[in-house]
This record gives structure tokens, C-alpha cells and sequence, in this order.
């Protein structure tokens, strides 16, 4: 970021660069702006439905 002239801005980190996102924003939050944190993509996911209730 220092070497772009970035000051603060939002990470973005998906599966496991969620983690050094957070451990990035952990040691320079006067550096981060926001967080976006997303789980990993699996191919094979459905939604699934909630169970019913009677």
C-alpha cells in the first residue's frame, strides 16, 4: 500500500486470505477501512432446505 500511496483501504480475503486479511488488519488497523470476508467457493454446493417443523 506504501508503495502505491494507499493510506487506508478495504480487504478483501476469500477462504484462507480471509486470514491475512485479518491478521493484516489485526497489526495496521489504523490502516484498514472494512473488512469483506468470504467462505470458500465449493462447487458441489446446494442450498439446502430447513428441516420442517410440526
Amino acid at each position: 500500500m506504501d508503495s502505491v500511496g494507499i493510506g487506508r483501504a478495504v480487504l478483501v480475503g476469500g477462504s484462507s486470505g480471509g486470514v491475512q486479511a485479518r491478521i493484516v488488519a489485526g497489526r495496521h488497523p489504523d490502516r484498514v477501512a472494512g473488512l469483506v470476508l468470504m467462505p470458500p467457493i465449493v462447487r458441489s454446493w446446494r442450498p439446502c432446505r430447513p428441516p420442517a417443523f410440526s
